[in-house]
């Protein structure tokens, strides 16, 4: 990503990254980027995490107990950050703002479209819910698919494949 930036600051004048890339280039360099600063990105770091922060100050506090214990064990990490996680609990417990903030501990908050039937109660969830990256299948969600191996999502109910990191 690094290497793409840097051509793109010396191509001068308007802004190159928005014209030298195409929309799906943009939005896998726009998830690295949110993975690259997310807090967690491996087991390691969510147990770092979990034991530095107080639940209840964290955005997983927003799930019931029982759920939180379900999506945390969901959570499968490959070699560029989380690569799959139970959507189920999220989608009958949040809404899409708190759904947002959960994932982008992970820099997966472009995954919250993905997940069917969030509740909407504020202008904030709607704006979340209106990127989608239908169309983008290189950076695209996979749901209902769980990353079995390097690029490879396979069939899983109720789990979601994050295309890019798989």
């Amino acid at each position: 990503m690094f290497v793409l930036v840097a051509a793109c600051a010396d191509a001068g004048g308007q802004n190159a990254a928005e014209t030298a890339f195409s929309p799906v280039e943009r939005e896998v360099l726009e998830r690295e980027l949110a993975v690259s600063l997310a807090p967690i990105r491996s087991g390691a770091e969510l147990n770092r995490y979990l034991a530095a922060h107080p639940m209840a100050a964290t955005p997983l506090a927003a799930l019931s107990a029982p759920a939180r214990e379900r999506f945390l064990r969901s959570l499968v990490f490959g070699k560029d950050g989380l690569a799959t996680f139970d959507y189920r609990d999220i989608q009958r417990e949040l809404t899409a703002t708190q759904a947002y903030r959960l994932l982008a501990l992970f820099g997966v908050q472009r995954s919250t479209p993905s997940i069917p039937g969030l509740r909407v109660e504020t202008r904030v969830d709607e704006l979340i819910l209106l990127h989608k990256a239908e169309g983008l299948r290189a950076a695209a969600d996979y749901l209902n698919y769980k990353c079995e191996s390097r690029a490879t999502c396979a069939p899983a109910h109720g789990l979601i494949c994050i295309g890019a990191n798989c």
